[in-house]
Order: structure tokens, then sequence, then C-alpha cells
């Protein structure tokens, strides 16, 4: 969190961008929505979530005037409305924005192919971010089946096995919670015990450009065997916590 002389310092120079580009380019211009979106960082970054919020709002509604009211970008402003949404409290209005978000992606994944990848990349983040804030709300067997499909993404792009094991470990965590609220306790549950005890649960971040965890094509390896990756998975979860956290999109 900024000193408040930087924080104001730092609001007032994006700002000024901000009215700079919105009369030379147009108020919904990109490189406009670049820079409200940057004063959204901003405000989230130093916990000013309510302003954050009514940011995010208004460059949901400029990302819809402009590209349509189910383009992609939307779906991105959904995404950073609903992780603002949630600090504020607000998880039952966070989670509609996230369905939502979520409905637009894949819509768009079906409809447009060649994107498919950048997509797909956009659902992890919002798949992710959903099963957090179900988990949040107690309803486990839902964050489950959302950790589940993001990590069928990520083997499906070979995403570095980090982030593959960060997944596998935040579904032994909902796994042992869903075990210990269901009348069997599973042998399961103490034996994660240790692993959640390192957990840190309540983490947003919001990032000016995420840019994409996807290795381009003519780089990329030979998929690797899913039984494979899970025994790397467990490995890398065994030896660091792993984190459940809400991500925004640029």
């Amino acid at each position: 969190m900024m000193y408040a002389g930087k924080y104001n310092q730092s609001l007032a120079y994006f700002q000024h961008a901000v009215d700079i580009r919105s009369t030379t380019l147009g108020p919904e211009h990109p490189e406009t929505n670049a820079s409200l979106t940057k004063i959204g960082m901003l405000q989230a970054s130093n916990g000013d979530f309510h302003n954050a919020l009514a940011t995010f709002s208004q460059i949901l509604r400029g990302r819809r005037r402009a590209h349509g009211y189910n383009h992609v970008e939307a779906a991105k402003a959904l995404n950073n409305v609903a992780c603002v949404d949630y600090e504020c409290g607000g998880l039952v209005s966070a989670q509609k924005s996230l369905e939502e978000a979520i409905d637009i992606l894949e819509k768009n994944a079906f409809s447009s192919p060649l994107d498919k990848a950048s997509i797909d990349s956009s659902l992890i983040q919002v798949k992710n971010n959903m099963a957090f804030l179900l988990y949040k709300r107690g309803r486990f067997q839902e964050s489950k089946q959302y950790y589940e499909q993001v990590a069928e993404l990520q083997e499906k792009w070979n995403y570095p096995v980090e982030d593959f094991a960060t997944t596998q470990g935040n579904i032994r965590f909902v796994e042992e919670d869903l075990d210990r609220s269901s009348p069997k306790q599973s042998s399961f549950a103490s034996t994660s015990q240790k692993s959640k005890s390192n957990s840190t649960a309540d983490v947003v971040t919001t990032t000016a450009d995420q840019g994409s965890s996807i290795t381009p094509i003519s780089d990329r390896t030979a998929p690797v065997d899913v039984n494979t990756r899970l025994e790397e998975a467990f490995e890398f979860i065994a030896k660091n916590a792993a984190l459940m956290k809400l991500t925004g999109c640029a």
C-alpha cells in the first residue's frame, strides 16, 4: 500500500492521462480504457476498493459500448468487477459477474476457434476465481468441479508444473473440507491438514497486464502424460504451500 501522498500523486497522473486520451482519442478508445484500468488497479492495490469498484464498472460499460455486450473484453472487465466486489463483501454479486464472464468466454471460444488459446487463458483465471469464491461460500463440491476444469485447461495447454501443482493443491484442500463436512471422515483429510494450515486463502491480485502463461505453439514441447504431470505436481505441493486467490484480467 502506498503512502497517501504517493498514492494521490499517482492517481492524479493517471487521471491526467485519461483526460488527455479521452479528449484526443475518445472516451472509449482502447488507450483511454488502458489508462482508466491503471486507475482501477492502483485503487485496488491501495485498498480503495469502493472507488476501484466504481472504476471497473465504468470500464465494463465502456468496453460493452465499444466492443459489444458479449465481447471477450467485457468478460475480462466483469472478472475485475468481481475481484473488487469480493473485497467489498459482495460475494453473491461477485459470483454473478463471474458466471456471466464464464458464459461469455465459453460462447466466444466456440464461435472464435482461432482465439481459443487466448480465451482459454482468460477462462483459467476466471474459473479459478469462481472456484475460490465458491470455496469461501462453503460450496465445496462446486468449487472442486471448477478447480478440476482449471486443471484440465492447464493440462491441455501444457502450463508450467508450478501452476498445475497449485491447482491440484487447491483441489486437495477443497476435498479435505468436503470430506470434513460429510458424515464420513476421509483418511485423506488428516494427511493434507498440515498442507492446508500453510496455505494463503485471501489474496487478490490485479495487474495492469496479466499477459499469457501459454507457451507459444512453436516453442511448446510434446504434451506430458497426465500421470507424469500429477507426480510432478504433488512433488511440488510437498515442497510449497498452494495458494488460493482471485486474479484480475487486463
